[in-house]
C-alpha cells in the first residue's frame, strides 16, 4: 500500500506543471506581452535533436551596438509537445549546469532550472541531455524578469520546439563516410613557429618557446570537446592555461562511446621546436573525423591551435 502511494505521488509530481511567472515578492503586476527579444538558443543551431546527445543551450536577451539586455530571474523547464503536463526526464530529457553560479535547479519544480541570484544577467547557459529513441517533440519554455513591473513568458523566442531526428530525417551526404572497414593513419605534427615565419612579436627567451602535447580523438560527426561560443571544459582550460593534456584525456574517456581512437603525441620543446612529432589512430564509417589540439607557450602568452 505503501509503495502504491508512492507511485501515485511520484505521479503526480512529473506529470505537474511548473508556473512560469514570478513570485509575489518579485512582481505583482501581470507579464507583458512578446519576448522583448529575450529568447532560448540551441549552440550550433542544429534542426532536429538526436536522441541521448547533450546539448548546450542558453537563455539572453538582444544586443546591440549600444544596448545589451539584462534580466535578473528566469525560470526554464522543458515539456512534451505531444503531452505538456508530462515532465518525466524520460519523455523530455534532462537538464545539467554549467559551473558558473548563475542558475540551479527549481527546489519546487521537476526537471526546472532557475536564477541562482538576483544579480543582473545578459545570458545563462545551461546542457540538456535529450530524451530516448521515440520521445518525439519537446518544447522549451521560460519566464524572463528584468524588474518588478517587467517580466515575460512563453510567448514569442521564450518558447522552443526541438524536434526528435528519427532515420527518414537522415539525409545522404556526400560528406558521409562509405568505407565499409576500418582504417589506420599517421598523424604528422610538425611545429614551423619561428621567427622566420612569425616575426612580429617573437620572443626572445628561445628556450621558453614550445608546442605541449598534442591530444585528440577520432570521433563520429555530432561529437566535438571545443566550439566558438562555448564554455571550455575544465580539461581544455587546463590545456590551454598550462598545457596539460592529463584532464582532457581523462574526459576523452568519459566519452568513449563517441570515439573510435584517442590520439596522443609528445610535444615539441626548445631546442626541437621546428621538428615534428606524430601518433597514429584508427576510424571507420562511424568514426571518421578527428579533433586535436596544442598549447603553444611563450614568455608572455599562450594559445591553442
Amino acid at each position: 500500500m505503501l509503495k502504491f502511494l508512492f507511485f501515485l505521488l511520484w505521479m503526480q509530481i512529473v506529470t505537474s506543471s511548473c508556473p512560469r511567472e514570478p513570485s509575489y515578492y518579485h512582481s505583482r503586476v501581470a507579464k507583458r506581452l512578446g519576448d522583448n527579444g529575450f529568447e532560448i538558443k540551441v549552440n550550433g543551431k542544429p534542426d532536429k535533436y538526436v536522441p541521448g546527445q547533450i546539448y548546450t543551450m542558453y537563455l539572453m536577451g538582444s544586443r546591440s551596438f549600444d544596448k545589451i539586455q539584462h534580466f535578473r530571474r528566469f525560470t526554464i523547464n522543458v515539456e512534451s509537445a505531444n503531452d505538456p503536463a508530462n515532465l518525466s526526464p524520460q519523455k523530455v530529457g534532462t537538464f545539467q549546469l554549467f559551473g558558473d553560479a548563475l542558475s540551479k535547479f527549481n527546489e519546487d519544480c521537476v526537471n526546472t532550472l532557475s536564477e541562482n541570484n538576483d544579480l543582473p544577467k545578459t545570458e545563462v547557459f545551461f546542457m540538456w541531455k535529450a530524451p530516448p529513441p521515440g520521445s518525439g517533440c519537446v518544447t522549451f519554455r521560460a519566464m524572463v524578469l528584468e524588474d518588478e513591473l517587467h517580466w515575460y513568458a512563453d510567448d514569442g523566442a521564450l518558447s522552443k520546439t526541438f524536434c526528435e531526428q528519427t532515420e527518414r530525417d537522415v539525409k545522404f551526404d556526400p560528406e558521409d563516410c562509405c568505407a565499409c572497414d576500418e582504417a589506420k593513419y599517421s598523424m604528422v605534427f610538425e611545429g614551423i613557429w619561428s621567427n622566420r615565419t612569425h616575426p612580429k612579436d617573437f620572443p626572445f627567451s628561445l628556450w621558453l618557446t614550445h608546442f605541449s602535447d598534442v591530444i585528440g580523438a577520432s570521433h563520429e560527426r555530432n561529437f566535438s570537446f571545443w566550439g566558438e561560443g562555448q564554455y571550455a571544459t575544465e580539461g581544455f582550460r587546463s590545456l590551454a592555461e598550462w598545457g596539460s593534456v592529463r584532464l582532457m584525456e581523462t574526459e576523452l574517456r568519459a566519452k568513449s562511446r563517441y570515439l573510435r581512437t584517442i590520439i596522443k603525441a609528445a610535444g615539441l620543446w626548445y631546442p626541437n621546436v621546428n621538428t615534428n612529432t606524430t601518433a597514429t589512430f584508427k576510424t571507420d564509417r562511424r568514426h571518421h573525423l578527428i579533433s586535436a589540439a596544442s598549447m603553444f607557450g611563450k614568455v608572455s602568452f599562450s594559445s591553442l591551435l
